[in-house]
């Protein structure tokens, strides 16, 4: 891309490119990135406040907001997320405000944490839901009480979507632990959403929790094994664990072409992306 080319000019084909839509263009968008981020940031950042027009103008910023900061440069975070903030105060349209959710959560930054725990009660199931997806990023691998308060509040949602991404953040993504935590998960191991369920079975074994193995014994009594009954089997060392996990193995169907993972998720040795904590 052309060095002479102005912040002003670049800002204005990123916006372009976004607006066009489908692969080609968004690929367009993403070439902008990089020059940009060779910018005076708060040039850059000045350029992007001043255009905030229709919807598709403003996802578009929004994105570019997510994107130009640079991991631990905590000056061009916190520029990002001031303009992010100023962009969210007023904004109606529920697609922007789940595009500068997640802009928030690529920030991964402890500054785009406060902006996001304001929407916590918003009345929109989406924008609820993007909230969900993005808290554990947002709080930057910090064991931040403030967005585990949140998680534990919206595994509680009345969204089902909503719901099980908390509870994948509280289980999965974060390795903190806690009575809170613990209590939260198995407050949805009746959950009406099987999704939700599961997570919270994950969770709780992950923790080394024994009601997490209760539900995996139920399971059986079932037609069909998730996978994300298998990985709770396998995410603790209880004796009673390993006897799920042959009584799994055994019946999940032979042509099932996920049989061949299961085997590896079973593998004695096997790694784990998570360990539960201490």
């Amino acid at each position: 891309m052309d060095t002479d080319t102005s912040v002003t000019e670049l800002v204005g084909q990123a916006v372009a490119a976004h607006r066009e839509g489908g692969e080609q263009s968004y690929q367009r968008f993403l070439a902008t990135v990089g020059p940009l981020r060779e910018r005076d940031f708060e040039e850059a950042a000045e350029a992007i406040r001043a255009r905030s027009g229709d919807p598709q103008e403003r996802a578009a910023i929004t994105e570019l907001l997510g994107r130009l900061p640079l991991a631990g440069d905590k000056q061009s975070c916190a520029t990002a997320t001031d303009c992010l903030r100023r962009l969210l105060d007023g904004e109606k349209d529920e697609c922007v405000l789940q595009d500068a959710v997640y802009a928030l959560a690529w920030i991964c930054d402890a500054s785009s944490l406060e902006p996001l725990l304001d929407l916590l009660d918003y009345p929109s199931d989406a924008v609820r839901e993007a909230v969900a997806t993005s808290l554990a990023s947002a709080m930057a691998g910090e064991e931040e009480e403030r967005g585990i308060a949140a998680l534990i509040t919206l595994s509680a949602d009345r969204s089902a979507e909503v719901r099980d991404w908390a509870c994948f953040a509280l289980g999965t993504l974060l390795d903190c632990d806690g009575d809170a935590i613990r209590e939260a998960l198995a407050a949805r191991l009746d959950d009406p959403c099987d999704d939700t369920r599961c997570e919270a079975v994950l969770g709780l074994a992950r923790r080394g929790d024994e009601r997490g193995l209760q539900p995996l014994r139920r399971a059986l009594d079932g037609d069909s094994v998730l996978t994300l009954r298998v990985d709770s089997a396998d995410e603790t060392d209880d004796p009673g664990a390993a006897r799920l996990r042959r009584r799994i193995a055994e019946r999940w169907p032979r042509r099932d072409p996920a049989r061949q993972a299961l085997h590896e998720a079973l593998r004695p040795g096997r790694s784990h992306t998570g360990s539960p904590a201490t």
